[in-house]
């Protein structure tokens, strides 16, 4: 997962630079523009690439953790490993 992290974490820095200086020069849609085509695909990319390493882990919870997480995840307005999308 090391590599996947740094290769998202260069990637997301960069990304926001851009939509920092964006927002410093005044053009705060252009920002926020950048951010949603641009930073929100990378998460997306980003779960679909951790996915098959995390699967064992996640198979390997007993129901009562499954429904801990499911609870604490729920609460949030995610899913269980099913995109975590709000």
């Amino acid at each position: 997962l090391a590599p996947i992290r740094d290769d998202v974490r260069e990637r997301a820095r960069e990304i926001a630079g851009r939509a920092r200086d964006l927002r410093r020069n005044g053009d705060v849609e252009s920002a926020r523009q950048v951010l949603r085509e641009e930073l929100k695909p990378l998460v997306k990319d980003t779960r679909e690439r951790v996915k098959p390493h995390v699967r064992p882990l996640i198979d390997s919870l007993t129901p009562e953790q499954r429904q801990k997480v499911q609870r604490f995840l729920e609460r949030r307005g995610r899913r269980f490993l099913g995109g975590g999308q709000r």
